[in-house]
């Protein structure tokens, strides 16, 4: 626990949200498949792809802890959610509000 702790002590606070960010987004990956696979509709149909996006671009600025990066993912997380609003995009929204305050965190360091 100790060292758990003093790990994320040792990062700065723009990637902290970003891990954030990721755990967000993977929980709002599980909301989505869960409202996918509960709704009638066929599974067969699903871009499953796309599903899984958000998980991947809201990642990238842990495995790239750089600025251009992180501007990338909010940019295409926030089109994201702004495109699949009216269905799974809106379990995204926590995750892309944290990735906006990992840029704004940035910012400040």
């Amino acid at each position: 626990m100790t060292a758990a702790l003093h790990a994320w002590r040792a990062h700065s606070e723009a990637y902290r949200w970003s891990l954030v960010a990721v755990a967000l987004a993977a929980v709002g990956l599980v909301a989505s498949i869960w409202v996918i696979l509960g709704s009638e509709t066929d599974t067969s149909q699903v871009r499953w792809w796309l599903v899984v996006t958000p998980l991947l671009v809201t990642a990238a600025p842990v495995v790239l802890p750089q600025h251009v990066v992180r501007v990338a993912a909010m940019i295409i997380l926030a089109a994201w959610c702004a495109v699949t609003g009216f269905s799974i995009g809106i379990f995204l929204v926590p995750a892309l509000i944290a990735s906006v305050v990992s840029l704004v965190r940035e910012g400040r360091s």
